[in-house]
């Protein structure tokens, strides 16, 4: 009966060790590079070679890579990105696409919000604005460049998460030797 409270208890400081506490963050980042269309501009958009131009994140939640696909036809896409420590998704909606002028560029605006993550982006909300434009080399190609502005939170388990999990897991470990013969 002993053991079998003492393994509860175990148990029981294994689980409250779940306590998270949310990091947030304002945030702006800027990307370019270049895009290809498919569909002759009227269905579908997916921009390729996306590089960061800039972020004021710390290196652990800065972006190296980002992706987008969009409708041209419904102005709603999804994105991707992230760095070597985790990856986010997210979706978007293009709420204005204006030619300037009789030029070859297009300025966008819209707005995203995070869907999921990995890795340090687990559990990852928050929302924004995109701003940015096209210039178009082709019909079907292009450069672009795109600045994100918004916020996020990321869950951050408390120091006094991972001290009660290690005490549960040392009761569970002195538990399991005590039982051997």
């Amino acid at each position: 009966m002993r053991n079998q409270v003492t393994s509860t208890a175990a148990v029981a400081m294994i689980a409250l060790a779940g306590n998270v506490n949310a990091a947030s963050f304002s945030s702006t980042e800027t990307f370019s590079g270049t895009f290809g269309l498919s569909d002759n501009r009227q269905t579908y958009t997916e921009l390729h070679g996306i590089v960061p131009g800039g972020s004021n994140l710390p290196p652990l939640f800065a972006s190296d890579a980002y992706r987008s696909s969009a409708s041209f036809v419904t102005g709603f896409g999804t994105f991707s990105g992230g760095n070597a420590n985790g990856e986010y998704f997210g979706s978007f909606q293009v709420t204005s696409f204006i030619q300037r002028g009789s030029s070859n560029v297009w300025d966008l605006v819209g707005n995203y919000s995070y869907t999921n993550g990995t890795g340090v982006f687990s559990g990852i909300a928050g929302s924004g604005v995109v701003t940015g434009f096209n210039t178009f080399l082709t019909d079907t190609t292009g450069t672009t460049f795109r600045q994100l502005n918004g916020s996020f939170t990321v869950p951050i388990p408390e120091p006094s998460s991972y001290a009660m999990m290690l005490a549960g897991l040392l009761v569970l470990g002195a538990l399991a030797r005590r039982r051997r013969p």
